[in-house]
């Protein structure tokens, strides 16, 4: 008699993040992010995000809504972008400046700069943000 053996379960390793990757989908959060589109920028994220430590997603989510609202135009650019990945993670910084004006005042704009900090990681298989630190 013949006793059935179970094999042993396959394990995927998880595939490593590539600056490729990240590249696009910094790509997509800024394109989303000048087009004050709430649903893509949030399509970005994961739902475990947090931004300086502290908000989570819904909290993000009000946040894009509310700073989106009244703008007529959004102009989002990054400099001087560093990346480190390791693994299914990845560190991106960056110099960003933000300009925006605001519908009922169009010659009046706002403008806020400093430094980024991404965290990005794999979830099944897309990169997603996990941390935003300003």
């Amino acid at each position: 008699m013949l006793l059935a053996q179970a094999l042993p379960p396959i394990v995927l390793e998880p595939k490593a993040l590539d600056r490729h990757e990240i590249d696009a989908l910094l790509d997509e959060y800024v394109d989303a992010y000048e087009k004050a589109d709430v649903e893509r920028v949030m399509a970005t994220l994961s739902t475990r995000v947090r931004e300086k430590g502290t908000l989570d997603y819904q909290a993000i989510r009000n946040a894009y809504v509310k700073g989106f609202t009244g703008r007529d135009q959004i102009i989002y650019r990054l400099k001087n972008l560093q990346v480190e990945i390791k693994g299914e993670q990845a560190t991106v910084t960056a110099q960003y400046l933000i300009v925006a004006r605001n519908v009922a005042q169009s010659s009046k704009g706002t403008s806020v700069s400093g430094r980024i900090e991404w965290k990005i990681q794999r979830e099944g298989d897309k990169a997603k943000i996990v941390a935003i630190n300003y």
